[in-house]
């Protein structure tokens, strides 16, 4: 339904309910409250009419809520009928019953096919493409019952505006301007006694049957002909100028714009007529508060004079001092009893209280507004993939290339498909769209920027309800009526991408997200994984800048959607300055053997490297005296408490290890140079050893065995910390040759003896009854040194 016409709606439904509630309390009211405060309540009810104030969670939405709840569980009763509709998605099953967590998803097809419910069409795969024939959207009711609203509101504005003009003129075109002394004094001493400063004209008019006060900005006082007795004047004067004072007329032009907005409401009307009927019993409530009985009579027989008298109509906008003759008993009965109720302050105020609170709780439900916003989705990632990436850098085990069928089911575009995944790469192996089935576990949102803001990777969302209040809410691209799927696009016009959700139009689940360049084959200029110009602001010259160091870690991306980054350490006491994050499973369902694997299995350790050694780059170009960085992994969930034995997988490296990229603080300045530098892929430090025999690298072994001797006999010093120092250690005497297309490796296999039980277990390792942890491996590189050579990295795999 139109955002604009459910407001309305959710506001007029409030109104009612409160002002039934207050309309039921009326008889209660009565002699205990003064009409002042009974005012000022429906002056609140008018108010719940008109203005959507109320907090994030209140009745209406609550209401809203649970009706779409029981909506959405009839139409989970239906799901349970083979022939109804279904949303289908790439290797999922939508049918799971709820609470059913899936370790491990399972194609739906044989390779290079895709999983569509049978006897439905694949829906648009890109947002872009027209929905099926068969498509209608029923916002177009929404549409039209809304232009009806607006017009009967226009229309009846219009009309009493035009009315109140015209009635106005008429009173006008033949008043004269009050000019006997005796009226003026009179006038000026009920002012005086009100605390009026300012001068209110009054004029006599042939057409006025009552005394009225008329106009917003300048009130005047009109009065009827006829001589009137000094002692009548001012009972008149006091009650108009009441009226003044108490800002009565733009609470009654308050009320008609209600009336008009809600013309379709008969409760508005009822809180008009009795907002109408307490505007004089509290003004006469307030004139005859301090009057003797004796001026209390007069007062009463000024009025019943007045009612007497022939009369004509009256405009709703207008204050006088008689209306129609059925409530002048009520107004008598009330000037007589005026002062006769005790304790009335204090529960008027408590009942005025408890109104308002009740006009604000009740609320209405909250529509967010088709957004305007402008986007960066440059970092936007699905299942860890994102636009841009070299299609070699990812891991490619889990992919196999569709077949023609396939690639003809989804327009062309997608020629790799996975179990949650499906990508179209173009000629130079760069990833240009993506198309991510979500319906199982949802979605991770990722980093990304709104209206320059940055937003970090947030919580799963599994409905577009979730995505909506994140985003805000975009408009419909297409809707699939026979799968009974909607689409919602945002656009980054900046950087030309498009990210769509794909959601169930019965139940609001999210089931496809979807990420494109908007034009083919994409832009040149492809984007890094980094929000570089966002890490930059947080450039720091020390590693002990802790908001800083944060700040810039938390924006480096993960190797695997499997995990999150959780804790950071900081060596900030002796050189080597150093940083630790550190990584676990980020959600449940990764968690464990199950999950993880330690490094999953489905991920080979070469993604991690490549991810890994590019955030290292990026950590020593934007802090100028980090030295080391090691970013270590746990296979399970931390439950918040970090227990550095168990990470057992970890990566180090060294500043020297990206020597050949020249001084990395001016590095950190030139963005451009490092963006490219992350494109084409971040390698190691220049050793020669790739170009080496394997004789030759034999050769080297005992020069490696004494470079890491000279390592392990650091951790044995006072100055490293307990919970890092080792008593005692032995080498292995064989040392594996590992090479991969990167670098080459010295795989060591060693024995320690820890200081403390609180020993950080990289590079893995048993634990005997005599607390030696056997069998540690660690992937050693070389870099070169002078004449020689030094350790370039540490790590638990290359």
């Amino acid at each position: 339904m139109n955002n604009l016409l459910s407001g309305w709606l959710s506001l007029s439904i409030s109104g009612t309910l409160l002002a039934v509630a207050v309309l039921a309390a009326t008889p209660w009211f009565r002699g205990r409250i003064s009409y002042s405060y009974q005012y000022g309540i429906w002056i609140l009810v008018i108010l719940r009419f008109l203005f959507p104030a109320a907090p994030e969670m209140n009745g209406m939405t609550a209401l809203a809520n649970g009706a779409s709840s029981v909506w959405h569980s009839v139409m989970s009763e239906q799901r349970e009928n083979p022939g109804s509709p279904l949303p289908s998605a790439t290797g999922t099953q939508p049918g799971l019953a709820p609470g059913t967590e899936a370790q491990s998803l399972t194609p739906a097809g044989e390779a290079g096919q895709t999983s569509v419910r049978p006897g439905t069409e694949a829906a648009p795969s890109s947002p872009g493409e027209a929905a099926p024939a068969d498509s209608w959207d029923w916002s177009g009711l929404a549409d039209i019952l809304q232009a009806c609203w607006l017009t009967g509101a226009v229309v009846m504005l219009a009309w009493k505006a035009a009315a109140y003009r015209r009635y106005r003129r008429l009173l006008l075109q033949d008043s004269r301007p009050e000019s006997a002394p005796a009226v003026i004094e009179v006038l000026n001493q009920c002012r005086r006694e009100l605390g009026i400063r300012e001068a209110v004209p009054v004029y006599r008019s042939p057409f006025v049957t009552t005394p009225m006060i008329m106009g917003l900005i300048r009130p005047a006082v009109l009065l009827p002909e006829g001589n009137w007795a000094s002692r009548e004047l001012r009972f008149m004067f006091l009650h108009e100028l009441t009226h003044c004072r108490r800002q009565d007329l733009p609470v009654k032009w308050l009320v008609q714009l209600a009336v008009c907005l809600h013309w379709f409401n008969p409760a508005v009307y009822w809180a008009a007529r009795h907002m109408d009927r307490l505007c004089e019993l509290a003004c006469d409530e307030a004139v005859v508060r301090h009057m003797s009985p004796s001026d209390k009579q007069g007062y009463g027989e000024t009025l019943i004079a007045l009612a007497a008298s022939p009369g004509g109509r009256h405009s709703s906008m207008l204050g006088a001092m008689t209306r129609e003759g059925r409530d002048l008993k009520e107004r008598l009965v009330s000037i007589m009893r005026s002062g006769a109720r005790k304790n009335s302050v204090k529960l008027g105020v408590l009942l005025l209280a408890v109104a308002a609170a009740a006009a604000f709780f009740l609320g209405y439900q909250r529509q967010p507004e088709v957004n305007r916003y402008e986007y960066g989705f440059a970092q936007f990632s699905i299942h860890n993939v994102q636009l841009g990436e070299r299609f070699a850098d990812i891991d490619t085990s889990q992919f196999f290339e569709a077949d023609e069928a396939t690639k003809q089911s989804l327009g062309e575009k997608y020629q790799y498909v996975a179990q949650q995944i499906m990508l179209k790469i173009r000629a130079d192996g760069r990833i240009t769209g993506i198309h991510g089935d979500v319906y199982e576990n949802g979605f991770t949102m990722p980093f990304f920027t709104m209206e320059k803001a940055e937003l970090g990777s947030g919580p799963v969302v599994t409905t577009m309800s979730q995505v909506a209040d994140r985003l805000g809410e975009a408009p419909r691209s297409w809707y699939d009526r026979g799968q009974q799927l909607k689409s919602a696009r945002y656009e980054d016009k900046e950087n030309g991408i498009a990210v769509s959700f794909v959601y169930s139009a019965s139940d609001d689940r999210l089931v496809w997200v979807i990420s494109e360049y908007t034009s083919d084959p994409g832009p040149e200029g492809i984007r890094s994984l980094y929000p570089l110009e966002s890490i930059a602001n947080y450039r720091t010259p020390y590693v002990g800048n802790n908001s800083r160091v944060s700040q810039i870690s938390g924006r480096l991306p993960v190797p695997h959607r499997n995990f999150m980054q959780r804790f950071m350490a900081l060596q900030t006491t002796a050189q080597p300055y150093g940083l630790t994050l550190y990584y676990e499973a980020a959600h449940p369902a990764s968690s464990g053997p199950a999950g993880n694997h330690g490094i999953p299995l489905d991920d080979p350790a070469t993604r991690f490297g490549k991810v890994m050694r590019s955030n290292a780059l990026v950590l020593f170009s934007m802090i100028d005296n980090l030295e080391q960085a090691t970013f270590s992994f746990r296979p399970d969930m931390s439950g918040n408490v970090l227990d550095q034995q168990a990470y057992p997988v970890s990566y180090t490296f060294h500043r020297t290890d990206f020597a050949r990229y020249g001084d990395l603080s001016e590095l950190g300045r030139d963005l451009k140079r490092l963006e490219q530098m992350l494109l084409d892929g971040v390698g190691g430090s220049e050793s020669g050893l790739q170009n080496m025999t394997e004789e030759e690298l034999n050769r080297l072994k005992p020069m490696v065995r004494e470079l890491f001797t000279a390592y392990l006999d650091k951790e044995t010093l006072a100055s490293v910390p307990p919970e890092q120092r080792i008593k005692n250690f032995q080498i292995h005497q064989e040392l594996r040759i590992f090479k991969n297309d990167s670098n080459v490796y010295f795989v060591v296999t060693y024995d320690t003896l820890a200081e403390t039980e609180r020993f950080v277990v990289a590079g893995g390792g048993e634990l005997d009854q005599e607390g030696w942890l056997r069998n540690r491996t660690l992937y050693v590189s070389l870099e070169k040194s002078g004449g020689g050579y030094k350790i370039g990295s540490l790590s638990s795999g290359p």
